[in-house]
Protein backbone atom coordinates (compact mmCIF):
# COMPACT_ATOMS: atom_id res chain seq x y z
CA UNK A 1 0.00 0.00 0.00
CA UNK A 2 3.11 2.39 0.78
CA UNK A 3 4.75 1.74 -2.79
CA UNK A 4 1.15 2.70 -4.39
CA UNK A 5 1.22 6.10 -2.05
CA UNK A 6 4.70 6.66 -2.96
CA UNK A 7 4.27 6.36 -6.98
CA UNK A 8 0.91 8.31 -6.08
CA UNK A 9 2.56 11.00 -4.82
CA UNK A 10 5.61 10.81 -7.52
CA UNK A 11 2.86 11.09 -9.96
CA UNK A 12 1.16 14.08 -8.42
CA UNK A 13 4.54 15.82 -7.27
CA UNK A 14 4.43 18.68 -10.90
CA UNK A 15 0.85 19.51 -9.67
CA UNK A 16 1.61 19.64 -6.12
CA UNK A 17 4.68 21.82 -6.60
CA UNK A 18 3.40 23.90 -9.44
CA UNK A 19 -0.23 24.39 -8.31
CA UNK A 20 -0.30 28.15 -8.95
CA UNK A 21 0.32 27.22 -12.90
CA UNK A 22 -1.49 23.80 -13.10
CA UNK A 23 -5.04 25.93 -11.16
CA UNK A 24 -4.62 28.92 -13.64
CA UNK A 25 -4.35 26.97 -16.84
CA UNK A 26 -7.42 25.30 -15.85
CA UNK A 27 -9.06 28.01 -14.00
CA UNK A 28 -8.92 29.61 -18.07
CA UNK A 29 -9.83 26.10 -19.60
CA UNK A 30 -12.72 25.31 -17.50
CA UNK A 31 -14.13 29.22 -17.75
CA UNK A 32 -14.49 28.69 -21.42
CA UNK A 33 -16.02 25.36 -21.14
CA UNK A 34 -18.80 26.92 -18.82
CA UNK A 35 -19.71 29.02 -22.03
CA UNK A 36 -20.27 26.07 -23.82
CA UNK A 37 -21.66 23.93 -21.32
CA UNK A 38 -25.50 24.81 -22.35
CA UNK A 39 -25.01 24.00 -25.76
CA UNK A 40 -22.81 21.03 -26.30
CA UNK A 41 -23.05 19.53 -22.89
CA UNK A 42 -21.34 15.95 -23.28
CA UNK A 43 -18.95 17.78 -26.01
CA UNK A 44 -17.81 20.09 -23.30
CA UNK A 45 -17.53 17.44 -20.31
CA UNK A 46 -14.99 15.91 -22.44
CA UNK A 47 -13.06 18.86 -23.40
CA UNK A 48 -12.58 19.45 -19.66
CA UNK A 49 -10.97 16.38 -18.72
CA UNK A 50 -8.68 17.28 -21.98
CA UNK A 51 -8.14 20.39 -19.95
CA UNK A 52 -7.17 18.57 -16.27
CA UNK A 53 -4.76 16.37 -17.81
CA UNK A 54 -2.86 19.61 -20.28
CA UNK A 55 -2.79 21.51 -17.07
CA UNK A 56 -1.19 18.32 -16.12
CA UNK A 57 1.22 17.99 -18.51
CA UNK A 58 1.93 22.07 -18.55
CA UNK A 59 3.87 21.13 -14.89
CA UNK A 60 5.90 18.71 -16.10
CA UNK A 61 8.55 20.93 -17.99
CA UNK A 62 8.96 22.69 -14.33
CA UNK A 63 11.05 19.96 -12.97
CA UNK A 64 13.37 20.12 -15.75
CA UNK A 65 13.93 23.47 -15.02
CA UNK A 66 14.00 23.41 -11.08
CA UNK A 67 17.58 24.07 -10.88
CA UNK A 68 17.11 27.54 -13.21
CA UNK A 69 14.69 29.31 -10.81
CA UNK A 70 14.52 32.11 -13.83
CA UNK A 71 14.15 29.65 -16.18
CA UNK A 72 11.35 27.67 -14.88
CA UNK A 73 9.73 31.48 -14.13
CA UNK A 74 10.18 32.55 -18.00
CA UNK A 75 8.13 29.23 -19.19
CA UNK A 76 5.34 29.62 -16.44
CA UNK A 77 4.74 33.18 -17.56
CA UNK A 78 4.74 32.04 -21.28
CA UNK A 79 2.31 29.22 -21.02
CA UNK A 80 -0.16 31.81 -18.74
CA UNK A 81 0.21 34.23 -21.50
CA UNK A 82 -0.75 32.51 -24.16
CA UNK A 83 -3.57 30.96 -22.27
CA UNK A 84 -4.52 34.24 -21.49
CA UNK A 85 -4.86 35.23 -24.85
CA UNK A 86 -6.77 31.81 -25.59
CA UNK A 87 -9.23 32.90 -23.07
CA UNK A 88 -9.52 36.43 -24.12
CA UNK A 89 -10.05 35.56 -27.93
CA UNK A 90 -12.66 33.27 -26.88
CA UNK A 91 -14.63 35.64 -24.75
CA UNK A 92 -14.11 38.03 -27.72
CA UNK A 93 -15.65 35.39 -30.00
CA UNK A 94 -18.32 34.84 -27.60
CA UNK A 95 -19.41 38.91 -27.25
CA UNK A 96 -18.60 40.29 -30.26
CA UNK A 97 -19.32 37.54 -33.00
CA UNK A 98 -21.50 35.17 -31.14
CA UNK A 99 -19.62 32.01 -31.66
CA UNK A 100 -17.35 29.84 -30.27
CA UNK A 101 -14.15 30.28 -31.76
CA UNK A 102 -13.98 27.89 -34.30
CA UNK A 103 -12.66 27.90 -37.91
CA UNK A 104 -15.68 29.59 -39.01
CA UNK A 105 -15.03 32.79 -36.54
CA UNK A 106 -11.21 32.51 -36.68
CA UNK A 107 -11.59 32.86 -40.94
CA UNK A 108 -14.51 35.76 -40.95
CA UNK A 109 -11.91 37.92 -38.44
CA UNK A 110 -8.97 36.87 -40.85
CA UNK A 111 -11.05 37.85 -43.89
CA UNK A 112 -11.85 40.74 -42.54
CA UNK A 113 -10.48 44.35 -43.33
CA UNK A 114 -9.40 46.44 -40.66
CA UNK A 115 -11.73 49.31 -41.33
CA UNK A 116 -14.90 46.41 -41.45
CA UNK A 117 -13.69 44.88 -38.27
CA UNK A 118 -13.76 47.91 -35.99
CA UNK A 119 -17.44 48.75 -36.99
CA UNK A 120 -18.28 44.91 -36.15
CA UNK A 121 -16.31 45.44 -32.38
CA UNK A 122 -18.31 49.02 -32.10
CA UNK A 123 -21.72 47.72 -33.32
CA UNK A 124 -21.88 44.80 -30.77
CA UNK A 125 -19.28 45.94 -27.88
CA UNK A 126 -20.32 45.06 -24.38
CA UNK A 127 -19.00 46.38 -21.25
CA UNK A 128 -19.46 42.79 -19.43
CA UNK A 129 -16.96 40.71 -21.03
CA UNK A 130 -14.64 43.27 -20.50
CA UNK A 131 -15.64 43.22 -16.82
CA UNK A 132 -15.78 38.99 -16.66
CA UNK A 133 -12.20 39.46 -18.46
CA UNK A 134 -10.53 42.28 -15.78
CA UNK A 135 -12.66 40.16 -12.47
CA UNK A 136 -10.36 36.78 -14.04
CA UNK A 137 -7.27 38.67 -14.28
CA UNK A 138 -7.52 40.47 -10.96
CA UNK A 139 -8.29 36.79 -9.12
CA UNK A 140 -5.42 35.12 -10.88
CA UNK A 141 -2.91 37.52 -9.99
CA UNK A 142 -4.16 37.47 -6.07
CA UNK A 143 -4.18 33.79 -6.04
CA UNK A 144 -1.40 32.53 -8.05
CA UNK A 145 1.44 33.78 -5.84
CA UNK A 146 -0.36 32.19 -2.75
CA UNK A 147 -1.02 29.08 -4.57
CA UNK A 148 2.39 28.14 -5.88
CA UNK A 149 2.95 25.56 -3.32
CA UNK A 150 -0.16 23.58 -1.44
CA UNK A 151 -0.87 20.40 0.08
CA UNK A 152 -2.85 18.54 -2.49
CA UNK A 153 -5.91 16.97 -0.91
CA UNK A 154 -7.95 14.11 -2.45
CA UNK A 155 -5.08 12.78 -4.85
CA UNK A 156 -6.53 9.57 -5.86
CA UNK A 157 -9.61 11.49 -7.37
CA UNK A 158 -7.14 14.10 -8.89
CA UNK A 159 -5.32 11.48 -10.55
CA UNK A 160 -8.07 9.83 -11.93
CA UNK A 161 -9.16 13.27 -13.35
CA UNK A 162 -6.41 13.09 -15.23
CA UNK A 163 -6.08 9.62 -15.97
CA UNK A 164 -10.01 10.22 -17.57
CA UNK A 165 -8.40 13.10 -19.27
CA UNK A 166 -5.28 11.09 -20.89
CA UNK A 167 -7.69 8.28 -22.10
CA UNK A 168 -9.67 11.19 -24.20
CA UNK A 169 -6.88 13.35 -25.41
CA UNK A 170 -5.24 10.68 -26.93
CA UNK A 171 -8.28 8.51 -28.50
CA UNK A 172 -10.42 11.50 -29.26
CA UNK A 173 -8.68 13.31 -32.31
CA UNK A 174 -11.28 16.42 -32.64
CA UNK A 175 -11.22 16.98 -28.57
CA UNK A 176 -8.09 19.73 -29.55
CA UNK A 177 -10.26 21.28 -31.19
CA UNK A 178 -11.13 22.77 -27.90
CA UNK A 179 -8.08 23.36 -26.64
CA UNK A 180 -4.99 25.71 -27.06
CA UNK A 181 -3.74 23.16 -29.55
CA UNK A 182 -6.51 23.06 -31.31
CA UNK A 183 -7.07 27.01 -31.42
CA UNK A 184 -3.52 27.55 -32.56
CA UNK A 185 -4.00 24.88 -35.59
CA UNK A 186 -7.34 27.46 -36.67
CA UNK A 187 -6.07 30.81 -36.50
CA UNK A 188 -2.90 29.38 -38.45
CA UNK A 189 -4.61 27.34 -41.25
CA UNK A 190 -6.58 30.85 -41.05
CA UNK A 191 -3.69 33.28 -41.45
CA UNK A 192 -2.64 30.63 -44.18
CA UNK A 193 -5.36 29.68 -46.76
CA UNK A 194 -4.98 27.23 -49.09
CA UNK A 195 -3.02 28.41 -52.33
CA UNK A 196 -6.14 27.76 -54.87
CA UNK A 197 -3.69 28.16 -57.81
CA UNK A 198 -2.21 24.33 -57.38
CA UNK A 199 -5.39 22.68 -57.06
CA UNK A 200 -6.94 24.10 -61.12
CA UNK A 201 -8.06 21.22 -62.79
CA UNK A 202 -8.83 20.46 -66.32
CA UNK A 203 -12.84 19.75 -65.68
CA UNK A 204 -13.99 16.89 -67.43
CA UNK A 205 -17.18 17.91 -68.89
CA UNK A 206 -19.26 18.02 -72.34
CA UNK A 207 -19.99 21.44 -73.25
CA UNK A 208 -23.36 22.34 -75.55
CA UNK A 209 -22.34 26.08 -77.14
CA UNK A 210 -25.20 26.13 -78.78
CA UNK A 211 -27.32 26.93 -75.71
CA UNK A 212 -24.70 29.54 -74.48
CA UNK A 213 -25.85 33.30 -73.92
CA UNK A 214 -23.58 35.85 -74.60
CA UNK A 215 -24.02 37.36 -71.31
CA UNK A 216 -24.18 35.71 -67.48
CA UNK A 217 -24.28 37.63 -65.00
CA UNK A 218 -24.03 36.46 -60.69
CA UNK A 219 -24.32 40.28 -58.46
CA UNK A 220 -23.41 38.92 -54.82
CA UNK A 221 -24.68 41.46 -52.40
CA UNK A 222 -23.96 41.68 -48.38
CA UNK A 223 -26.08 40.98 -45.75
CA UNK A 224 -29.42 41.54 -47.04
CA UNK A 225 -32.31 40.17 -45.80
CA UNK A 226 -35.31 39.05 -47.55
CA UNK A 227 -37.30 39.75 -44.64
CA UNK A 228 -36.69 43.38 -45.24
CA UNK A 229 -37.15 43.92 -48.70
CA UNK A 230 -41.04 45.29 -50.17
CA UNK A 231 -41.26 43.22 -52.97
CA UNK A 232 -41.33 40.41 -50.64
CA UNK A 233 -44.55 41.85 -48.41
CA UNK A 234 -41.80 43.92 -46.31
CA UNK A 235 -43.92 47.15 -44.66
CA UNK A 236 -41.70 49.48 -45.96
CA UNK A 237 -41.50 50.38 -49.44
CA UNK A 238 -37.32 49.33 -49.87
CA UNK A 239 -37.17 47.74 -53.36
CA UNK A 240 -39.27 49.62 -55.38
CA UNK A 241 -36.60 49.41 -58.75
CA UNK A 242 -36.89 45.78 -58.27
CA UNK A 243 -40.73 45.77 -57.88
CA UNK A 244 -40.69 48.15 -61.29
CA UNK A 245 -38.67 45.34 -63.36
CA UNK A 246 -40.94 42.94 -61.83
CA UNK A 247 -44.24 44.64 -63.40
CA UNK A 248 -42.12 45.41 -66.66
CA UNK A 249 -41.85 41.14 -66.89
CA UNK A 250 -38.12 41.34 -66.53
CA UNK A 251 -37.74 40.60 -62.93
CA UNK A 252 -38.64 36.89 -60.87
CA UNK A 253 -38.66 36.80 -57.31
CA UNK A 254 -37.98 33.66 -55.77
CA UNK A 255 -39.57 34.62 -52.29
CA UNK A 256 -38.42 30.94 -50.84
CA UNK A 257 -34.38 31.09 -51.71
CA UNK A 258 -31.85 30.41 -49.39
CA UNK A 259 -28.34 30.83 -48.13
CA UNK A 260 -26.42 27.33 -47.00
CA UNK A 261 -24.52 29.41 -44.54
CA UNK A 262 -24.76 32.52 -42.94
CA UNK A 263 -20.47 33.80 -43.16
CA UNK A 264 -19.45 35.06 -46.34
CA UNK A 265 -16.65 32.96 -46.60
CA UNK A 266 -18.33 29.65 -46.45
CA UNK A 267 -21.01 30.54 -48.74
CA UNK A 268 -18.18 31.79 -51.29
CA UNK A 269 -17.09 27.91 -50.70
CA UNK A 270 -19.98 26.69 -52.25
CA UNK A 271 -21.02 29.39 -54.66
CA UNK A 272 -17.46 29.26 -56.50
CA UNK A 273 -17.21 25.23 -56.53
CA UNK A 274 -18.79 22.05 -56.15
CA UNK A 275 -18.63 21.96 -52.68
CA UNK A 276 -21.26 21.51 -50.39
CA UNK A 277 -21.14 22.52 -46.70
CA UNK A 278 -22.91 19.28 -45.46
CA UNK A 279 -19.67 17.06 -46.82
CA UNK A 280 -17.79 19.21 -43.83
CA UNK A 281 -14.36 17.46 -43.57
CA UNK A 282 -15.10 14.00 -45.54
CA UNK A 283 -14.19 16.71 -48.70
CA UNK A 284 -11.03 19.00 -49.11
CA UNK A 285 -13.09 22.25 -50.32
CA UNK A 286 -10.25 23.72 -51.91
CA UNK A 287 -10.02 20.31 -54.05
CA UNK A 288 -13.25 20.94 -55.79
CA UNK A 289 -13.62 21.46 -59.24
CA UNK A 290 -14.37 25.54 -59.34
CA UNK A 291 -16.45 27.17 -61.21
CA UNK A 292 -14.06 29.65 -63.09
CA UNK A 293 -12.08 26.71 -64.48
CA UNK A 294 -15.53 25.41 -65.75
CA UNK A 295 -16.52 28.83 -67.44
CA UNK A 296 -13.34 28.70 -69.00
CA UNK A 297 -13.47 25.23 -70.46
CA UNK A 298 -16.96 26.23 -71.82
CA UNK A 299 -15.49 28.86 -73.94
CA UNK A 300 -16.62 32.00 -71.22
CA UNK A 301 -14.07 34.85 -70.25
CA UNK A 302 -14.60 35.71 -66.94
CA UNK A 303 -14.68 38.90 -64.90
CA UNK A 304 -14.49 39.35 -61.14
CA UNK A 305 -15.49 43.44 -60.00
CA UNK A 306 -15.40 44.37 -56.50
CA UNK A 307 -16.41 46.73 -53.55
CA UNK A 308 -14.73 44.62 -51.26
CA UNK A 309 -11.19 44.27 -50.18
CA UNK A 310 -9.18 41.16 -51.90
CA UNK A 311 -6.97 41.59 -48.64
CA UNK A 312 -8.27 41.22 -45.04
CA UNK A 313 -6.32 41.04 -41.87
CA UNK A 314 -4.03 38.37 -43.95
CA UNK A 315 -4.79 37.03 -47.57
CA UNK A 316 -8.32 35.88 -47.46
CA UNK A 317 -10.02 32.42 -49.75
CA UNK A 318 -12.33 34.95 -50.98
CA UNK A 319 -9.50 37.09 -52.68
CA UNK A 320 -7.61 33.75 -54.08
CA UNK A 321 -11.12 33.43 -55.45
CA UNK A 322 -10.91 36.38 -57.57
CA UNK A 323 -7.55 35.41 -59.12
CA UNK A 324 -8.98 32.26 -60.39
CA UNK A 325 -11.10 34.74 -62.84
CA UNK A 326 -9.17 35.97 -65.97
CA UNK A 327 -9.69 39.35 -65.15
CA UNK A 328 -10.19 41.00 -61.42
CA UNK A 329 -10.44 44.34 -60.72
CA UNK A 330 -11.18 45.94 -56.92
CA UNK A 331 -12.91 49.49 -55.97
CA UNK A 332 -9.71 51.66 -54.77
CA UNK A 333 -7.43 48.64 -54.31
CA UNK A 334 -6.59 45.55 -53.51
CA UNK A 335 -5.72 46.49 -50.11
CA UNK A 336 -8.50 48.49 -49.84
CA UNK A 337 -10.35 48.39 -47.01
CA UNK A 338 -7.48 49.83 -44.49
CA UNK A 339 -10.11 52.95 -43.61
CA UNK A 340 -12.23 52.29 -46.51
CA UNK A 341 -16.03 53.52 -46.97
CA UNK A 342 -16.41 53.17 -50.34
CA UNK A 343 -19.87 53.22 -51.34
CA UNK A 344 -21.39 50.54 -53.85
CA UNK A 345 -21.80 52.99 -56.97
CA UNK A 346 -17.76 53.51 -57.26
CA UNK A 347 -17.79 49.88 -58.63
CA UNK A 348 -20.12 51.14 -61.75
CA UNK A 349 -17.11 52.92 -63.59
CA UNK A 350 -15.01 50.24 -63.09
CA UNK A 351 -17.63 47.32 -64.90
CA UNK A 352 -18.62 49.97 -67.72
CA UNK A 353 -15.92 49.21 -70.21
CA UNK A 354 -15.90 45.89 -69.44
CA UNK A 355 -19.22 45.11 -70.77
CA UNK A 356 -17.85 46.19 -74.46
CA UNK A 357 -15.00 43.24 -74.12
CA UNK A 358 -14.71 41.56 -77.71
CA UNK A 359 -14.87 38.26 -76.06
CA UNK A 360 -18.33 36.11 -77.86
CA UNK A 361 -19.27 34.82 -73.93
CA UNK A 362 -18.55 36.63 -70.71
CA UNK A 363 -19.21 35.96 -67.38
CA UNK A 364 -18.92 38.49 -64.76
CA UNK A 365 -18.94 38.41 -60.71
CA UNK A 366 -19.86 41.67 -59.12
CA UNK A 367 -19.40 41.63 -55.33
CA UNK A 368 -20.99 44.45 -53.49
CA UNK A 369 -20.41 45.78 -49.95
CA UNK A 370 -24.25 45.66 -50.02
CA UNK A 371 -25.84 46.52 -46.48
CA UNK A 372 -22.98 45.15 -44.01
CA UNK A 373 -22.86 46.96 -40.74
CA UNK A 374 -22.38 49.28 -39.77
CA UNK A 375 -25.37 50.23 -42.32
CA UNK A 376 -25.06 54.00 -41.49
CA UNK A 377 -22.62 53.79 -43.91
CA UNK A 378 -23.53 52.01 -46.95
CA UNK A 379 -25.60 54.23 -48.53
CA UNK A 380 -24.61 58.32 -49.36
CA UNK A 381 -26.79 60.94 -47.83
CA UNK A 382 -29.55 61.37 -50.93
CA UNK A 383 -30.85 57.65 -49.26
CA UNK A 384 -31.35 59.00 -45.98
CA UNK A 385 -35.33 57.99 -46.80
CA UNK A 386 -36.44 56.35 -43.35
CA UNK A 387 -36.11 57.59 -40.02
CA UNK A 388 -36.19 55.75 -36.43
CA UNK A 389 -39.45 58.00 -35.63
CA UNK A 390 -41.15 55.80 -38.23
CA UNK A 391 -40.61 52.66 -36.70
CA UNK A 392 -42.99 53.68 -33.32
CA UNK A 393 -43.97 49.86 -33.37
CA UNK A 394 -40.59 48.63 -32.36
CA UNK A 395 -38.77 48.77 -28.70
CA UNK A 396 -37.07 52.26 -28.84
CA UNK A 397 -33.52 51.08 -28.94
CA UNK A 398 -33.92 49.40 -32.24
CA UNK A 399 -35.60 52.17 -34.41
CA UNK A 400 -32.53 54.06 -35.70
CA UNK A 401 -30.89 50.59 -36.39
CA UNK A 402 -33.95 49.38 -38.47
CA UNK A 403 -34.04 53.00 -40.37
CA UNK A 404 -30.51 52.57 -40.96
CA UNK A 405 -30.57 49.03 -42.02
CA UNK A 406 -33.92 50.04 -44.28
CA UNK A 407 -31.98 52.81 -45.77
CA UNK A 408 -28.79 50.52 -47.11
CA UNK A 409 -31.33 47.96 -49.26
CA UNK A 410 -33.16 50.99 -50.30
CA UNK A 411 -29.45 52.39 -51.54
CA UNK A 412 -28.64 48.79 -52.73
CA UNK A 413 -32.12 48.27 -54.75
CA UNK A 414 -30.99 51.40 -56.94
CA UNK A 415 -27.35 49.86 -57.60
CA UNK A 416 -28.87 46.54 -58.24
CA UNK A 417 -30.79 47.95 -60.43
CA UNK A 418 -28.31 49.92 -61.87
CA UNK A 419 -26.17 47.11 -62.50
CA UNK A 420 -29.32 44.92 -64.57
CA UNK A 421 -29.80 47.66 -66.71
CA UNK A 422 -26.38 48.10 -67.89
CA UNK A 423 -27.08 44.82 -69.88
CA UNK A 424 -30.84 46.27 -71.48
CA UNK A 425 -29.58 46.13 -74.76
CA UNK A 426 -27.66 42.98 -74.60
CA UNK A 427 -28.45 39.39 -74.77
CA UNK A 428 -28.07 38.85 -70.91
CA UNK A 429 -29.42 37.10 -67.75
CA UNK A 430 -28.63 38.42 -64.54
CA UNK A 431 -28.74 36.86 -60.96
CA UNK A 432 -29.03 38.93 -57.72
CA UNK A 433 -29.05 37.66 -54.26
CA UNK A 434 -27.33 38.53 -50.96
CA UNK A 435 -24.44 36.30 -49.72
CA UNK A 436 -26.79 35.94 -46.09
CA UNK A 437 -28.79 37.68 -44.01
CA UNK A 438 -28.87 38.76 -41.04
CA UNK A 439 -30.61 38.28 -37.25
CA UNK A 440 -32.44 41.74 -36.60
CA UNK A 441 -33.69 41.58 -33.68
CA UNK A 442 -35.40 38.11 -34.76
CA UNK A 443 -34.21 35.88 -32.63
CA UNK A 444 -34.06 38.38 -29.73
CA UNK A 445 -35.31 42.20 -29.13
CA UNK A 446 -31.31 42.56 -27.72
CA UNK A 447 -29.10 41.47 -30.71
CA UNK A 448 -28.55 42.15 -34.49
CA UNK A 449 -26.19 40.94 -36.62
CA UNK A 450 -24.53 37.84 -38.01
CA UNK A 451 -26.95 35.19 -37.39
CA UNK A 452 -25.74 33.13 -34.38
CA UNK A 453 -25.40 29.08 -34.83
CA UNK A 454 -28.89 28.59 -32.70
CA UNK A 455 -31.98 26.98 -34.05
CA UNK A 456 -34.05 30.36 -33.04
CA UNK A 457 -31.36 32.73 -35.12
CA UNK A 458 -29.39 30.37 -37.82
CA UNK A 459 -32.43 30.32 -40.32
CA UNK A 460 -33.05 34.44 -40.76
CA UNK A 461 -29.60 34.50 -41.47
CA UNK A 462 -30.17 32.00 -44.24
CA UNK A 463 -33.35 34.08 -45.73
CA UNK A 464 -32.03 35.97 -48.57
CA UNK A 465 -34.01 37.75 -51.12
CA UNK A 466 -32.99 36.19 -55.11
CA UNK A 467 -33.97 37.99 -58.30
CA UNK A 468 -33.24 36.34 -61.71
CA UNK A 469 -33.32 39.31 -64.59
CA UNK A 470 -33.88 38.99 -68.20
CA UNK A 471 -33.10 40.93 -71.22
CA UNK A 472 -35.27 41.51 -74.08
CA UNK A 473 -32.97 40.08 -76.48
CA UNK A 474 -32.56 36.62 -73.83
CA UNK A 475 -36.25 36.11 -73.91
CA UNK A 476 -36.48 36.57 -77.26
CA UNK A 477 -33.60 33.55 -78.26
CA UNK A 478 -34.71 31.40 -75.19
CA UNK A 479 -37.94 31.13 -74.35
CA UNK A 480 -38.44 27.67 -73.20
CA UNK A 481 -35.61 28.61 -70.61
CA UNK A 482 -37.84 31.93 -69.17
CA UNK A 483 -40.85 29.27 -68.95
CA UNK A 484 -38.39 27.27 -66.47
CA UNK A 485 -37.72 29.75 -64.57
CA UNK A 486 -41.23 31.00 -64.10
CA UNK A 487 -42.05 27.59 -63.29
CA UNK A 488 -38.75 27.41 -60.46
CA UNK A 489 -39.87 30.38 -58.89
CA UNK A 490 -41.69 29.00 -55.66
CA UNK A 491 -39.26 26.11 -55.21
CA UNK A 492 -36.73 25.99 -52.36
CA UNK A 493 -33.46 27.11 -53.87
CA UNK A 494 -30.59 27.06 -52.20
CA UNK A 495 -27.49 28.89 -53.34
CA UNK A 496 -25.08 26.28 -53.02
CA UNK A 497 -27.22 25.72 -56.11
CA UNK A 498 -25.66 28.04 -58.43
CA UNK A 499 -22.51 26.52 -59.37
CA UNK A 500 -24.89 23.83 -61.14
CA UNK A 501 -27.51 26.40 -62.69
CA UNK A 502 -24.96 28.56 -63.89
CA UNK A 503 -23.07 25.32 -65.41
CA UNK A 504 -26.57 23.82 -66.74
CA UNK A 505 -27.05 27.79 -68.55
CA UNK A 506 -24.13 27.59 -70.15
CA UNK A 507 -24.90 23.74 -71.52
CA UNK A 508 -21.54 22.22 -69.23
CA UNK A 509 -22.55 18.63 -68.10
CA UNK A 510 -19.94 16.41 -66.27
CA UNK A 511 -19.26 13.05 -67.92
CA UNK A 512 -18.59 10.90 -64.57
CA UNK A 513 -22.28 12.03 -63.17
CA UNK A 514 -25.69 13.78 -63.34
CA UNK A 515 -24.91 16.25 -61.24
CA UNK A 516 -25.89 19.37 -62.86
CA UNK A 517 -29.61 18.14 -64.54
CA UNK A 518 -30.17 17.42 -59.84
CA UNK A 519 -29.49 20.72 -58.28
CA UNK A 520 -29.53 23.19 -61.54
CA UNK A 521 -32.27 25.83 -60.89
CA UNK A 522 -33.78 24.79 -64.23
CA UNK A 523 -35.76 21.82 -63.51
Amino acid sequence: MSKIKAFVNALLYPVEKHFNLFFSVLLLHALVDLVYFYVWPEYTMRVFFHGVFFSYALTLPCLLLEKTKRGSGVYKSLVLVVYLVSFLSDLFAHSILDSSLDEDAAAAIMATNQSEFMECVQTHFSLLPCLIGLVVLFLLYKLYKRLSQVRLRFKYAWLGLIAIGAYITFTSRAIHLGGIVGKTAIFSQAMSPVDLSQYRTQPDVTVDSSVQPENVVMIVGESLSRNHCSIAGYEKETTPLMSRLQKEGLLYNFPKASAPDVHTLQVFQTLISQYRREWKDSVDWFRCTTLPDVLHAAGYKTFWVSNQSKRGVCENTIGQYSDLFSENYFVGNKLAGLKRKNLDEELLPLLHPLLDDPAQHKFYLVHLMGSHFKFSKRYPESFDRFHADEYAKYPSHQCQVLAEYDNSVLYNDSIVYELMTMYENKEAIVFYFSDHGLDLYNSSPDYYGHAKKTEASFHWGQEIPFFVYVTPAYKQRFPERVKQIEAAMNGDFRTDNMFYTIMDLIGAKFNKNDDVSRYTLFQ
